[in-house]
């Protein structure tokens, strides 16, 4: 959830309203923070960031749409 609402502040600053356009900019961005973070336990746990990407994804989009 922190992850989610950071990429929000990020994507649209300043109270920007949420557009559905962005969804993909959000992905990335949690994505990106995902991979750059937690490389090292990823790794640990004998995962590749292609292997997580969906379900962060998933999970990403789901918290979008029950948004708007």
């Amino acid at each position: 959830d922190s992850r989610f609402n950071q990429a929000l502040e990020n994507i649209f600053p300043n109270n920007e309203p949420v557009d559905t356009k962005k969804l993909g900019d959000v992905i990335r961005w949690v994505v990106n923070d995902v991979v750059k973070e937690e490389l090292d336990t990823l790794a640990s746990n004998g995962l590749e960031p292609e292997e997580v990407n969906k379900y962060i994804s998933n999970s990403v989009r789901t918290k979008f749409f029950a948004l708007v």
